[in-house]
């Protein structure tokens, strides 16, 4: 059966077509109607949180700050264990006292 003959889809469809017709009245009447609610009212329940959050959580900056320290932190401690297993980097005359005692099998 294809799908435009279906008639669940066709039941669907139509409710979904009542359900966003079914608006109060013609726009000017909705809009003057939020007109006269704000001005009895008053609109400041109706703001978004959004505008009150400060500027470096709204562009995300303390994610990117999180991400790139993880990135960093991950990425020395990588260097540092490649270079306690291979014994590569720096030549100390001295051991590395943080290389002591780690064998990786390698």
């Amino acid at each position: 059966m294809t799908l435009w003959k279906s008639s669940a889809y066709r039941d669907a469809i139509a409710r979904a077509s009542h359900l966003f017709r079914d608006q109060m009245g013609v726009p000017a009447e909705r809009g003057a109607y939020w007109l006269d609610h704000v001005m009895k009212y008053g609109g400041g329940y109706m703001r978004s949180a959004g505008q009150e959050i400060p500027l470096y959580q709204f562009l995300l900056l303390d994610v990117v700050f999180f991400i790139v320290a993880a990135l960093i932190l991950r990425f020395d401690a990588e260097s540092h264990a490649h270079r306690c297993s291979t014994g590569t980097g720096k030549r100390h005359s001295y051991p590395i006292p943080a290389c002591e005692g780690i064998h990786l099998g390698l």
